[in-house]
């Protein structure tokens, strides 16, 4: 089990989400603040094909400016393991390749 909270690593500065709902295989994380609500679902669930799923979900709800409408913003990362693999290395080399290779300013540009 993961916890109670979730702390959310931002540039701005870190978010620390309070879990809201458990249900056998999954839970549910939120930060309501007076500019945005930052949600966070995790999922586990088993595929057709006998492999373990894992689902991590982070939404973000901006609110209405007199300036800007409101907004969403949803980021997630799916991976797919035996469930006798235990050597996490591959799905942690993956990520962080994912995290430091892929500049985010690139993806917002259209550039592949």
């Amino acid at each position: 089990m993961l916890g109670d909270t979730l702390t959310l690593v931002y540039p701005s500065g870190d978010r620390e989400l309070n879990k809201i709902n458990q249900d056998g295989y999954s839970a549910e994380y939120l930060k309501k603040s007076a500019t945005r609500d930052t949600r966070c679902l995790i999922r586990h669930s088993r595929t057709k094909a006998g492999l373990d799923r894992h689902n991590v979900e982070i939404t973000e709800r901006v609110r209405e400016t007199e300036t800007d409408p409101e907004y969403f913003r949803k980021c997630y990362v799916v991976f797919e393991n035996h469930p006798d693999d235990t050597d996490n290395e591959g799905v942690r080399t993956m990520a962080n390749l994912l995290a430091n290779a892929v500049r985010v300013d690139a993806l917002y540009g259209w550039e592949s």
